[in-house]
């Protein structure tokens, strides 16, 4: 490249500095958009891969409590777990965890803080699942009232190791408050309360939570197939052979981990819009080149005369695109590496994973140089290569405008439209440079398409989002860590709560639905919601069904569209719900969406179902006295322990002979020895006496035909192994736990016990901060009074839903407004370059009169009908955008896809804005341009 050519470069972008800025500060700005979300999206993944693992990600996790129906119960949780383990050889690692609310503050403070206290039946610092790593400090030691803390809280309150905080002790009587020390920060990747967490020994955490017990159970096998097979299996082992009811037991493949896979798809969709952003560029310089090749027809004449070659013609214009380039990418890599940094914090705080260590993307920058570069390039190559095919002559003899001028079809259509000359003559010059209106209106539809359908989805998935939040229409729903009746607590804060409007009972369960397989994880288990149904499930956010709007007590399920599809079924049909061996069938009343795949009805009757029941016995733990006629076994008077059993437990049990009692039907099972003891045989008789029947009972009260029964021995089965180091007899006998229940005069419903209260706000509208100051009292008044509870402010969950919503839709939209920043420029640049083109023209009109705001307003209306052409084709163009997207995001099937139509408005009021803004210096250019300046130009 000789001297001639460097200087042939620098003239074109010194001369039209105006379109060099423009051109560079759209590729600066692509190179930006690209660098920023691949650093962003890059960093995020890097850091969650970095935090979660695969090997220390639990394949099964059961959420277990202890039903109120076992009353005061010694707790042998290391016992459990070594039972599990022997019942599942399969096992590699297995960890019992306690999630429970504690009060806490600093000295200085007069308020105590709700957090949650996380304890692990394993060492801190040897956890087989989802470790911890210690970040400063050292673990506790046991008797020094220690604990460690998760370092986000530790950011949030500026706590330190070796600060003392002031705990209440809710374990002990009056609540004392005692000192505890921090003695170390901790950083858990897999704690999703991280930023309200502190940790302390299992053996310690009960006399700050006052809660004995385990909150979950967490496993690993051999492999994921394993867990996957055993885990109906270790839910009916853990309800059975624990004091622990396993509310839910979730099987996760850690292979395919829910986070990191979001993670990549929200990745993936930053890299898309932002490599779109730089292509919108690359339009621009097309544009560019184009223009500048037409307008240079006589110096390439000349060159050509003066022997330059094509190739020569290709490096002095793609010289000038590289230079364009060239000044866009170094700021743009420049500023994205920060910026792309930045974003990933933000985004990180969504995503439960840290990002405190600044970091670069080499791929973010490679991509965002090479982009920068190639896209003026490879722009460059078609407009010169059209552009130097033109010969000598005709660049020598060129004249502008061609004799073709205003003899088209479309220019007779538009001479015959009955609007203002100016207006005609404003859509004849649009339509005589159609590759540069094509590529003009594609570079603004890109833009214009990206930002309506991004914007789309957020706006529909917060309103779906509020809708759902609404759906019950509390404001907070606290869990009391014991189990409490109703009315009680109802009086409680009734009478001592200013701003309560009334308190609501609930409950929450796990059940399973014959004839659905979820597809998270492959299970026929279900979520499900007990609620007071007048209170809720209006049809303003049912899909289907009028629930319980018009009959308040009105059997029936409310299930979501997930569900509904999965199983083929809608309302008026039928579905069988099972647990604890109980089959309840329901009736479909309502359809709703909901992020997550559950259903909803009456409270009282999903805590029948699910044993929250006081009163009344739980199957598969139901231990009670019998006598047998004729029998002589451990204990004296012919007395047995009869095991009320339901048809899962019986199913599962080992038959050593004969077959499993049916539910329905008479019958009883032994143990050898009960056999052994009594002589008896599969298919032998016997009479059992229970309750007022027994010789301890009261025989004033008996009634035979109850209490007593004739049954056949179906079986001789073997107890399970933690029966045998129990304190249970081996001489015991199983039967249905129904028909033990009725023989001793049992409720078998019981009294109904809510695990969950809903409470409504006397205020229409609280807002989160009104509705935290409530959530205090209730929460002191609960705790003077012996009570301990977890709380959920309904109204922050929303706003906080929102913003996360909304910094994502930020995010995602900040691609739209780079290439809507692209577009503005692509415009600027057109509509600059046709004044330049039209001088001629403008000179005429100034010479038969025309004023400056004639001018203007036909260049201003030409970038307006840019704008309107480029929102008639973007408008469908965003509504397969939106659809796109929503399906790449993890929202499920409660999104189902509906574009908003305020979004079209929104777009053209958008389009006609930034057309007007890149017009206006183009026609007050075209405006103060004087006959004098165009015949010395000519």
């Amino acid at each position: 490249m000789n001297r001639s050519t460097f200087r042939k470069i620098w003239g074109d972008l010194w001369t039209r500095k105006s379109r060099t800025i423009l051109v560079s500060v759209s590729i600066f700005i692509g190179v930006l958009g690209v660098v920023t979300l691949i650093t962003a999206g890059d960093l995020l993944v890097r850091q969650l891969k970095a935090d979660v693992k695969e090997s220390e990600l639990p394949m099964l996790a059961a959420n277990v409590v202890v039903p109120p129906s076992e009353g005061d119960v010694t707790l042998d949780d290391a016992t459990y777990l070594d039972a599990l383990t022997e019942a599942f050889p399969d096992i590699t690692a297995i960890e019992g965890s306690s999630n429970n609310p504690f009060y806490w503050k600093l000295p200085d403070e007069g308020r105590f803080r709700e957090a949650r206290l996380f304890a692990y039946t394993d060492a801190m610092s040897d956890k087989p699942v989802e470790p911890m790593r210690l970040v400063e400090g050292d673990y506790p030691q046991p008797g020094q009232h220690q604990l460690v803390v998760e370092q986000r809280m530790a950011d949030d309150f500026d706590l330190s190791v070796g600060d003392a905080i002031d705990v209440r002790m809710l374990g002990e009587d009056e609540f004392p408050t005692e000192t505890w020390t921090i003695s170390g920060i901790v950083f858990h990747a897999y704690n999703q309360l991280s930023d309200q967490s502190m940790y302390a020994l299992y053996d310690e955490a009960p006399a700050a939570t006052g809660v004995s017990g385990l909150s979950t159970i967490s496993a690993r096998f051999d492999d994921f197939a394993q867990a996957e097979a055993n885990k109906d299996a270790f839910q009916t082992f853990v309800n059975d052979n624990t004091p622990y009811s396993a509310l839910i037991v979730q099987a996760t493949d850690p292979a395919d981990n829910a986070a990191i896979q979001s993670s990549e798809d929200f990745a993936l969709i930053l890299s898309v819009l932002a490599i779109v952003s730089m292509l919108v560029s690359g339009f621009l310089v097309l544009n560019v080149i184009n223009n500048l090749v037409t307008e240079q027809r006589r110096q390439i004449g000349v060159m050509k005369s003066l022997g330059t070659t094509r190739g020569e013609m290709f490096v002095i214009y793609g010289g000038i695109a590289v230079s364009y380039g060239l000044i866009g990418v170094i700021p743009g890599v420049l500023l994205g590496i920060p910026l792309g940094y930045e974003m990933a914090v933000l985004i990180g705080d969504f995503a439960n994973t840290l990002i405190d260590t600044f970091a670069v993307s080499t791929t973010a920058i490679a991509l965002g140089i090479v982009l920068g570069l190639a896209v003026p390039v490879i722009s460059a190559v078609i407009p010169v290569y059209i552009g130097t095919r033109v010969s000598i002559l005709d660049a020598m003899t060129d004249l502008g405008i061609g004799g073709g001028y205003n003899v088209g079809l479309l220019n007779r259509t538009i001479k015959a439209l009955p609007v203002p000359l100016n207006i005609k003559q404003s859509l004849n010059n649009l339509t005589q440079k159609k590759a540069r209106l094509a590529l003009t209106v594609i570079t603004l539809t890109l833009a214009l398409s990206a930002f309506m359908g991004v914007s789309a989805v957020f706006v529909q998935i917060n309103s779906v989002l509020q809708d759902i939040l609404d759906t019950f229409g509390y404001q907070i729903i606290f869990q009391t860590t014991q189990s409490q009746e109703f009315e009680p607590i109802q009086t409680l804060l009734m009478d001592n709560i200013d701003g309560i409007a009334e308190v609501y009972p609930g409950s929450g369960g796990i059940v399973q639905l014959e004839g659905y397989i979820s597809e998270s994880n492959q299970s026929s288990q279900m979520l499900v919601q007990g609620i007071v149904p007048e209170t809720a499930m209006t049809d303003s956010t049912l899909v289907e069904g009028t629930a319980w709007e018009n009959d308040p007590e009105r059997e029936g399920i409310v299930l979501t569209n997930e569900i509904t599809n999965s199983i083929g079924k809608g309302v008026g049909d039928t579905v069988t719900l099972i647990a604890n061996g109980q089959r309840l069938e329901q009736e479909i009343i309502g359809v709703v969406n909901y992020p997550i795949p559950m259903g909803i009805m009456p409270w009282e009757d999903l805590s029948r179902l699910t044993g929250f029941t006081l009163g009344a016995p739980t199957p598969n733990q139901y231990f009670t006295g019998v006598q047998i006629d004729d029998y002589s076994g451990t204990l004296p008077g012919g007395a047995i322990t009869a095991w009320g059993v339901d048809s899962q437990a019986a199913g599962f049990v080992t038959m050593l002979d004969g077959s499993p009692i049916t539910p329905g039907q008479p019958g009883v099972m032994l143990t050898q020895a009960a056999a052994d003891a009594g002589g008896y045989a599969v298919g032998d008789t016997i009479t059992v006496r229970a309750g007022d029947c027994m010789a301890t009972g009261d025989p004033d009260a008996a009634d035979p035909a109850v209490c007593t029964a004739t049954v056949p021995i179906t079986g001789i089965f073997m107890p399970p192994s933690q029966m045998a180091s129990s304190q249970i007899p081996q001489d015991m006998m199983a039967i249905y736990w129904e028909d033990l229940a009725t023989m001793e005069g049992l409720n078998l419903n019981g009294e109904p016990v809510p695990n969950a209260f809903f409470v409504l706000t006397q205020a229409a509208d609280p807002t989160a901060r009104e509705v935290d100051g409530l959530i205090e009292n209730v929460n002191d008044l609960l705790v003077d009074n012996g009570i301990t509870a977890s709380y959920t402010n309904m109204v922050e969950i929303a706003d906080q839903a929102s913003d996360a919503i909304l910094s994502i839709g930020i995010v995602l939209n900040m691609a739209s407004f780079i290439m809507a920043a692209v577009g503005a420029i692509g415009l600027i640049t057109t509509l600059s370059i046709a004044v330049f083109e039209r001088q001629k023209e403008i000179g005429v009109m100034r010479s038969v009169g025309a004023k400056s705001p004639t001018i203007i307003m036909q260049f201003l209306v030409e970038g307006l009908l840019v704008g309107i052409i480029a929102w008639i084709i973007a408008a469908p163009v965003s509504v397969g955008l939106a659809w796109g997207i929503t399906e790449i995001l993890p929202f499920g099937e409660f999104i189902q896809f509906d574009y908003p139509p305020v979004m079209l408005p929104v777009g053209f009021v958008g389009i006609l804005i930034i057309a007007t803004i890149s017009s206006v210096w183009p026609s007050v250019s075209a405006a103060r341009k004087t006959v004098s300046d165009i015949l010395r130009y000519q």
